[in-house]
């Protein structure tokens, strides 16, 4: 993802000043966007891989399934009251949603199959 440094201003929205030159706006949408999407991917991608790669090693008892970072874990968001926060969650949780509704589909397919 990029910064907002990279992108430069939105154009029809004031730029707010800052006392920290690092500070990211909460109201950005490239930020907030980032945030979900990010959030999202690895709720729908990496997490699945993990659990199926942690279940896989426990059960042979060795590691035979390496750890891979298909999709990079979100930034750790401090401030609970900032956009960035809140569109991580809810890219999580939506996430969460989509990979349940996939491995529901494929268990219910073996299932029917038999």
């Amino acid at each position: 993802m990029t910064s907002n440094e990279e992108n430069g201003p939105i154009e029809g929205e004031p730029m707010e000043q800052s006392s920290s030159s690092s500070s990211k706006s909460s109201l950005d949408p490239n930020n907030m966007a980032g945030a979900f999407t990010n959030a999202f991917g690895h709720a729908l991608v990496q997490t699945p891989f993990d659990i199926t790669r942690e279940v896989v090693n426990g059960l042979v008892g060795k590691k035979i399934v390496p750890k891979i970072e298909l999709v990079k874990a979100p930034e750790k968001q401090e401030d609970v009251t900032t956009a960035e926060w809140q569109a991580q969650k809810v890219g999580s949780a939506a996430g969460m949603i989509g990979a349940g509704m996939i491995v529901t589909k494929i268990i219910s397919k073996i299932l029917i199959r038999r």
